[in-house]
């Protein structure tokens, strides 16, 4: 919890930073809401948990490209919409 908050001070002013956890909490939170919900689907789960996990990798990597200037804000952002339509689809929303 500590690590959160100190984070969270960091990225306060920090736009990069803002767009990646709000799409990994995005991701997170579908999948949590798959193993926990009144309908668990746990063979639905484990794709999304497999996709979130390429996902993560993906965005690292996006993030540190857009740190190194090889990439812009504008295409990582856009990027990370493409890939919530990924999780929607997945999910079958």
């Amino acid at each position: 919890v500590e690590a959160k908050r100190e984070f969270d001070k960091r990225a306060r002013g920090d736009r990069l930073e803002q767009l990646y956890e709000a799409a990994y909490y995005y991701w997170y939170n579908r999948l949590r809401k798959l193993k926990r919900g009144k309908t668990a689907d746990l063979e639905k789960a484990a794709a999304v948990d497999a996709a979130f996990a390429v996902f993560r990798k993906e965005a690292v990597k996006c993030k540190g490209q857009v740190k190194r200037g090889e990439m812009k804000l504008t295409d990582f952002s856009s990027w990370l919409i493409a890939e919530q339509t990924e999780i929607d689809r997945l999910m079958g929303d």
